[in-house]
């Protein structure tokens, strides 16, 4: 019974210590840190460096980690239903949507643009981002079979994350006017291409 207790305790203390070094990782991308190292990282959570290591086998599993704890904070804004119904209002409600999740990831995303050329995990996670967006945008707005296939590549990137940071990062925008920027760049989109049209034009 000792020795189940011991192990169940060092398991214990080894999730408690794996949280605090996710945490800490979080916490200082998300206030500007793009590459933290390891030592940062053992600093800001109170663990061992020697620990950080045991816990994670090098930087590349611990971005992963991070990357998949950051999923479950915007789980709720990205999987909600929209609820207009209004074709112009629909669009808004999706832009807005986005810029929520966007300023909730854009510290992470930078960090990520830095290291992604010697990442497998974190090209495949952008990837998956660009395809979640890109779905969701089909789903909800306009397709390459609803809108004539150049503009809905246009409309495709200038809602993703990439256009988000380019407003943010070099053009300086605050996320309200990065916001609107993206809405008023998404109206001109679809109305060159005659849009929103009637349910029979589709």
């Amino acid at each position: 019974m000792g020795a189940i207790k011991e192990t169940d305790g060092r398991r214990l203390r080894r999730e408690s210590s794996r949280r605090q070094v996710i945490a800490a990782m979080l916490d200082l991308v998300r206030e500007g840190t793009i590459q933290p190292r390891a030592e940062d990282v053992a600093l800001r959570s109170g663990v061992g460096l020697r620990t950080v290591f045991r816990l994670f086998n090098d930087m590349e599993s611990l971005y992963r980690e991070m990357m998949i704890a950051l999923r479950g904070q915007i789980e709720t804004p990205r999987t909600a239903p929209l609820t207009e119904t209004d074709p112009l209002r629909r669009l808004e409600e999706l832009v807005r949507r986005r810029a929520e999740i966007f300023q909730i990831i854009e510290p992470f995303q930078r960090s990520a643009l830095a290291l992604r050329h010697g990442s497998v995990f974190l090209k495949e996670d952008h990837a998956r981002l660009f395809g979640m967006l890109r779905k969701s945008l089909v789903l909800n707005i306009a397709g390459p079979d609803t809108l004539a296939p150049p503009l809905f590549e246009s409309l495709d990137a200038i809602m993703g994350i990439e256009f988000w940071l380019r407003l943010r990062d070099d053009q300086g925008l605050s996320p309200e006017q990065t916001t609107t920027a993206i809405l008023a760049a998404a109206r001109a989109i679809l109305a060159a291409g005659g849009w929103p049209r009637g349910q029979d034009d589709r």
